[in-house]
């Protein structure tokens, strides 16, 4: 049972790293963008 719910744990904390991973890529591009124009 304690490994299951750790590893939920983890693999909730990665899914948010991702998340705002993604994100801050994705305001990098857009400003990017907005330089080049």
């Amino acid at each position: 049972m304690l490994i299951t719910d750790d590893y939920r744990k983890q693999h909730k904390e990665i899914l948010e790293l991702a998340g705002k991973l993604s994100g801050y890529l994705y305001e990098q591009k857009l400003k990017n963008e907005a330089q080049e124009a």
